[in-house]
């Protein structure tokens, strides 16, 4: 029991940073053409949401993994088998 806990900890965390080093980079890449072409800012607004919206997800992503952890470690899964 205790290794399947350790191994569903570790799929979370490797979705969870797999999920945020994307979204970190689509941001990374957005704001770097932005540095590229300053006056792009000025023009197309929508291109600051392309950075801060991965961001957003990011949060929403590290929320989902404190939640599956706590999962885990309450042993939600091994009382919902029971049935």
């Amino acid at each position: 029991m205790k290794s399947d806990r350790g191994k569903k900890k570790l799929g979370a965390w490797l979705s969870a940073l797999v999920m945020a080093a994307l979204m970190g980079g689509y941001a990374l890449f957005v704001l770097f053409i932005l540095t590229l072409e300053p006056e792009a800012f000025v023009v197309c607004f929508p291109l600051l949401l392309g950075a801060i919206l991965p961001l957003a997800a990011i949060v929403g992503v590290l929320a989902a993994l404190r939640q599956r952890l706590n999962e885990i470690d309450g042993g939600e899964e091994d009382e919902a088998a029971k049935y």
